[in-house]
C-alpha cells in the first residue's frame, strides 16, 4: 500500500490505520448468489465421478474424501468471493465497510450467543431432521445415518480428525464468511440492515443444500451477522463461525461417546444445556440489545458510530483536487447516495465509488437464486 498523508487533520494514512470504504451493492449480492449456485451445480456434477473413483482407489476411505471436498468446496466459495473483491476493488475481509481487528468483549459475547443457541436449539433441531427423515424416507434418521457411520469407523482416523477439527472449523469460517457476510450481506444492506441480516442468513442455511441443516444453519446465520451488522466487524463473524464449528464436533463426538456409557447422559444433556442455552443467550441478547439501541440513538442525534480502532478513509473532491481523511465512524450511507463528487483512495490510487444498483434485477436474481437453493435441496432427497 502506498502511504498517503492528509493535511485536514494532520494524519499519515498507511497499511496499519487504512480502511476501505467502497461497498458492494445489491446487484452484487444477487450475481454472487446465482455464481456461487451454478459454480456448485457444475462442481456437483463433476466431483460425482471424482469422488466415486477416489473412494474405491483409496480403498473406501471416506475420511479422504472429506478432506478433499471441503477444500475444492470451500476452494471454490473463496475464488468466487475473491473475484467479487478484486473486480468491485473491496477488501477480501476487510473492505465494503468492514474491519478486522480483534475485539476480545464482543467475540466473547457473540460466542456466548453462538453457544447458547446451539444449546438451546439442537433438540427442536434434531426433532425437525427426525420428523421430515420419516416423511421423506419412512426411517428414523439413527436407521437413515446408520451406513455413513460405518463408513467413518473404517476411515483413517488422522484424516477423520483433520477433516473434523481442522477443516470444518477453519476453511468456512474464512471462505464463507468473505462470501455471505462481505459481498452478500453487504450488498443486501442497501435495502436496509434488518432485510440483509434476515436475507443473507436465509442463503447462507440453503447453501448447505440439505434439510438436516436448514434450522441451526439458519439461526447460528442470525447469530453472525447480526454481530458482523453491528460491530462491522469482520473478525467477530470469523471467530464465531470458526469456534461453532469446532465446538458442535467436540460436542457431538462426546455425547456420543458418554451416552454409550451413561444411557441416562442424553436426557441429562438435554436438559443442562437447554438451561444453559437459556442463560448465554439471555444475556448476549441483552448486551448486543442494548448496542444496537445505543448505534440508534447516536443516528437520530446525528452523531457518528465510535469505534473503538483508529481507521481513517480517504476521499478526494473531484473539483477542488484536494484529499481528506475521515474517521471510520463517520462513514454513513448518504455518502453512497451522493458519492458523485467524490473518489476514494484504494490503497494505490483514486476510484469512483461503487454506486448502490437499482432494485428490480437485483430483486429478480435473488427470487431465482432463492428457488433454486429450494428446487436443489428437493432434489437432493
Amino acid at each position: 500500500m502506498t502511504e498517503i498523508f492528509c493535511k485536514n487533520n494532520n494524519i499519515l494514512i498507511s497499511r496499519r490505520n487504512y480502511h476501505n470504504p467502497n461497498k458492494y451493492n445489491a446487484l452484487d449480492a444477487g450475481i454472487a448468489f446465482i455464481s456461487f449456485l451454478l459454480a456448485f451445480f457444475i462442481l456437483d456434477k463433476l466431483m460425482t465421478p471424482f469422488i466415486s473413483y477416489l473412494f474405491n482407489d483409496r480403498g473406501k476411505d471416506y475420511a479422504f474424501i472429506l478432506c478433499v471436498s471441503a477444500l475444492i468446496s470451500q476452494g471454490v466459495i473463496a475464488l468466487i468471493a475473491f473475484v467479487f473483491s478484486r473486480v468491485r476493488h473491496v477488501g477480501f475481509l476487510s473492505g465494503s465497510g468492514y474491519v478486522l481487528k480483534f475485539d476480545f468483549l464482543n467475540i466473547i459475547f457473540a460466542l456466548m450467543l453462538s453457544f447458547g443457541v446451539y444449546f438451546l436449539f439442537d433438540t427442536v433441531h434434531y426433532e425437525f431432521v427426525e420428523s421430515w427423515t420419516q416423511i421423506i424416507y419412512l426411517t428414523d434418521y439413527n436407521s437413515l445415518s446408520g451406513n455413513l457411520d460405518a463408513l467413518l469407523l473404517n476411515s483413517n482416523p488422522l484424516l477423520l480428525l483433520i477433516y473434523a477439527y481442522i477443516l470444518v472449523p477453519l476453511l468456512p469460517a474464512i471462505c464463507e464468511e468473505a462470501l455471505f457476510r462481505g459481498v452478500i450481506m453487504r450488498g443486501l444492506e442497501q435495502f436496509g440492515k434488518v432485510f440483509a441480516v434476515i436475507a443473507s442468513s436465509l442463503i447462507f442455511a440453503l447453501m448447505h443444500g440439505s434439510y438436516e441443516q436448514l434450522i441451526l444453519q439458519f439461526i447460528i446465520g442470525l447469530v453472525i451477522s447480526t454481530a458482523v451488522m453491528l460491530t462491522n466487524n469482520m473478525l467477530i463473524g470469523c471467530v464465531i463461525h470458526f469456534c461453532y464449528n469446532l465446538g458442535t464436533s467436540i460436542f457431538s463426538a462426546y455425547a456420543g461417546v458418554f451416552s454409550v456409557f451413561m444411557p441416562m447422559f442424553d436426557y441429562l444433556y438435554n436438559a443442562l444445556t437447554i438451561i444453559l442455552g437459556f442463560i448465554l443467550v439471555t444475556v448476549a441478547v441483552i448486551y448486543f440489545a442494548n448496542m444496537g439501541l445505543t448505534k440508534y440513538k447516536r443516528k437520530i442525534l446525528g452523531k457518528p458510530n465510535v469505534v473503538p480502532h483508529a481507521c481513517y478513509f480517504v476521499l478526494k473532491n473531484k473539483n477542488t483536487e484536494e484529499n481528506c481523511s475521515y474517521l471510520y465512524g463517520a462513514l454513513t450511507n448518504e455518502l453512497y447516495l451522493n458519492a458523485g463528487d467524490y473518489l476514494y483512495y484504494t490503497g494505490k490510487g483514486y476510484r469512483p465509488f461503487n454506486r448502490y444498483s437499482k432494485t428490480l434485477p437485483a430483486a429478480i436474481l435473488l427470487a431465482v437464486g432463492l428457488v433454486l437453493s429450494i428446487v436443489m435441496i428437493v432434489v437432493s432427497v
